[in-house]
C-alpha cells in the first residue's frame, strides 16, 4: 500500500469511527409522541446512554411503555413527561441517574407514582410535578438526594403524602407546594434537612392538617409562606426550625390554634407576619424568638387576646410594629412592645384592637401604669435644652441610653451620677432612655 492510498484509508477510518461516536445519540432535542418512535430510539441509539440535549415523552400518541428507553443513563437538557393517559408506570427508565436540567412531569393521568425510576439520584435543576390528576404519591424516586433547583409540587387533585421520596436531604432553590387538595402530610420528606438559598410555600392545600413530615428541616435560607390550608390546625413538623432567614408569613390558615411548634425559632432575617387566623388566642411557642430583623405584623387576628410570648423580642432588631384589626386584643403593653415604643422615632401602626390597645398612645400609657419599679413619668430632665450636661431628677436606679434622631444609640450610661455629660455629642434633638428593672421612658433633649 502506497502512502496515497494509505492516507485515504486512514481518513475513511477516521471518519467512519467519528460518525459511529457523535451517532451514538441524536444530534439535537428530540420528541417522541409515539410507541414506534420510542421502540425506534432502541434500535438507532442502542448505546446513547447520555443524551446530551432536551428529551421531551409526549403520552398523546398512545405510548404504553418506555422499554425502548432503558439505555438512558443520563439527560444534559430538559426532560418532560406528558400528556400520558394508558400508562401503568414508568418502567424503561430504570437506568437512568442524572438529569442535569430540569425535569417537568406534567399532565399524565392515569400514572399513580414514579416507579421506574428508582435510580434517579440527582436533579440539577427545578423538579415540576403539577396537574397529574391521578398521582397519589412519589413512590419510585427512592434513590434522589439532590435537588438543585426548585421542587414544586401543584394542581395533583388526588396526591395524599410525599411518600417515596424519602432519601431527599437537600434541595436547593426551594420547595412549593400548592393547590393538592387531598395532601394530608409531608411524609417522605422527613430527611430534608435544609432549604439551601430557596424558600418554603405551602398554599391552598385542602386537607392539610400539620406540617408533619418536615421535622428535620432546621434552618431556610429563604422565606416561608405558608397561607390558605383551610383545614390547617398547628404547624406541628416545623419543631427543629431555627433559623429563617428571609420573611416569615402564616396568613389564612383559620384553624390554627396554636404556635408551639415553633418553640426552637430564634431568628428571623426578614419581616414575621401573621394575620386573618380565626383560631389562634395568643402566640405561645413564640418565646425563644429573641429577633427579627424587620416587621413585626399581627392582623386580624380574630380571638388573639395575649401577645406575651412575644416578650423576649429583641425591639432594636424591628424595624416596623403593625398590630391591627384584632376585636379581643386590649393588652399589648409586653415588654418588647413598650422598649419599641418608648423611642418616638420608631415607626409602628397601632389601630382597631380593643381599648387599651387600640392606638398607639393607649399602648404607650399602658407601659407606663405596668411599671411596678417606680414612676419613672415623674421624673424630670433639666436643664433642656442644654449646651453638655444635664440632670435626671428622681431617678434611683436604671441604665440610660441617648438615642439620636435616626434611632441610633450613641452613648450609654449607669444612674448614679449626679451630672450626666454628652459634651462630644453635636448639637441637635435626642432622646433619654431611662431603663429600670420592669420598665423605661424616653424623654426628650435638646442640645444646642
Amino acid at each position: 500500500m502506497n502512502k496515497i492510498t494509505f492516507k485515504i484509508f486512514f481518513a475513511a477510518f477516521l471518519i467512519g469511527n467519528l460518525s459511529f461516536v457523535y451517532g451514538q445519540c441524536p444530534t439535537g432535542n428530540l420528541v417522541l409522541s409515539s410507541q414506534q418512535s420510542v421502540d425506534d430510539f432502541a434500535v438507532n441509539y442502542p448505546n446513547c446512554t447520555d443524551f446530551p440535549y432536551n428529551l421531551t415523552i409526549h403520552g398523546a400518541g398512545g405510548i404504553t411503555n418506555l422499554n425502548g428507553l432503558s439505555q438512558i443513563e443520563s439527560i444534559d437538557g430538559l426532560f418532560i413527561i406528558e400528556g400520558f393517559l394508558n400508562l401503568n408506570d414508568l418502567s424503561g427508565l430504570n437506568n437512568l441517574n442524572t438529569i442535569n436540567g430540569s425535569f417537568f412531569f406534567r399532565g399524565n393521568d392515569g400514572i399513580s407514582n414514579f416507579n421506574g425510576l428508582e435510580n434517579l439520584e440527582t436533579i440539577e435543576n427545578d423538579f415540576l410535578i403539577s396537574d397529574n390528576n391521578d398521582l397519589l404519591n412519589l413512590s419510585g424516586l427512592s434513590s434522589l438526594q439532590t435537588i438543585n433547583g426548585q421542587l414544586s409540587i401543584s394542581d395533583n387533585f388526588k396526591l395524599v403524602s410525599t411518600d417515596g421520596i424519602q432519601s431527599l436531604t437537600y434541595i436547593n432553590d426551594g420547595l412549593l407546594v400548592t393547590n393538592n387538595f387531598f395532601l394530608s402530610s409531608f411524609n417522605g420528606l422527613n430527611n430534608l434537612t435544609s432549604i439551601g438559598d430557596g424558600y418554603i410555600h405551602i398554599g391552598h392545600n385542602g386537607h392539610l392538617i400539620d406540617l408533619s413530615g418536615l421535622e428535620a428541616l432546621t434552618t431556610v435560607n429563604g422565606s416561608i409562606y405558608i397561607a390558605f390550608n383551610v383545614s390547617l390546625n398547628s404547624l406541628n413538623g416545623l419543631n427543629s426550625l431555627t433559623t429563617v432567614n428571609g420573611n416569615f408569613t402564616i396568613s389564612g390558615n383559620n384553624l390554627i390554634t396554636t404556635l408551639s411548634a415553633l418553640s426552637n425559632l430564634t431568628e428571623i432575617d426578614g419581616n414575621l407576619q401573621i394575620d386573618n387566623i380565626d383560631s389562634l388566642s395568643n402566640l405561645s411557642g413564640l418565646e425563644n424568638l429573641n429577633q427579627i430583623n424587620g416587621s413585626l405584623t399581627l392582623l386580624f387576628i380574630t380571638n388573639l387576646t395575649n401577645i406575651e410570648a412575644i416578650r423576649n423580642l429583641d425591639s432594636s432588631t424591628l424595624t416596623l410594629l403593625q398590630i391591627g384589626g384584632n376585636n379581643q386584643l386590649s393588652q399589648c403593653n409586653v415588654e418588647s412592645v413598650c422598649n419599641y415604643l418608648s423611642i418616638p422615632v420608631n415607626n409602628a401602626n397601632i389601630s382597631t384592637n380593643s381599648v387599651g390597645c387600640n392606638t398607639r398612645q393607649e399602648v404607650e400609657d399602658a407601659c407606663l401604669l405596668g411599671n411596678e419599679d417606680y414612676q419613672l413619668s415623674e421624673l424630670k430632665i433639666y436643664p433642656n435644652p442644654t449646651n453638655d450636661t444635664f440632670e435626671i431628677s428622681g431617678l434611683k436606679t436604671g441604665t440610660i441610653q441617648i438615642i439620636d434622631s435616626q434611632g441610633r444609640t450613641v452613648k450609654e450610661m449607669i444612674s448614679g451620677e449626679v451630672v450626666y455629660s454628652i459634651s462630644e455629642l453635636s448639637p441637635g434633638i435626642y432622646f433619654v432612655k431611662i431603663t429600670s428593672e420592669k420598665s423605661s421612658i424616653t424623654k426628650q433633649l435638646i442640645k444646642t
